[in-house]
């Protein structure tokens, strides 16, 4: 199953963020939205590094394509994870304008992040 760059991208960011929610988690650490733009400007930084691309590049498809910013990326992300909610998840999926991704495939590589 190939996937686009865009969606490759995004999904690593949220599974880098998912790790480092879960991280907090098992330490004790309240997940608040406390320097949440930071976290993700940190993991889209170690995410551009892996795809030799810069920071902006990642940053761009986990917020300005799906018309959010980082800090609702991040709060977003938080909800899905914690299986609050599927809003990351709908907005994703139909944002995946001029992409080979399907709405299907899509959701089913973010539930795949979510549930493993």
């Amino acid at each position: 199953m190939e996937t686009s760059k865009t969606l490759e991208q995004t999904l690593k960011v949220l599974e880098l963020l998912k790790n480092s929610i879960i991280e907090d988690l098992l330490e004790g650490k309240e997940v608040s939205t406390e320097d949440a733009e930071g976290r993700v400007k940190n993991i889209v930084r170690d995410v551009a590094r892996s795809f030799n691309v810069s920071d902006s590049t990642i940053l761009d498809k986990c917020t300005r394509q799906l018309d959010i910013s980082a800090t609702e990326f991040y709060n977003l992300a938080v909800r899905y994870i914690t299986k609050q909610d599927n809003e990351l998840e709908e907005i994703v999926a139909s944002n995946r304008r001029e992409t080979i991704d399907s709405e299907a495939q899509t959701r089913v590589l973010l539930q795949k992040i979510r549930d493993n």
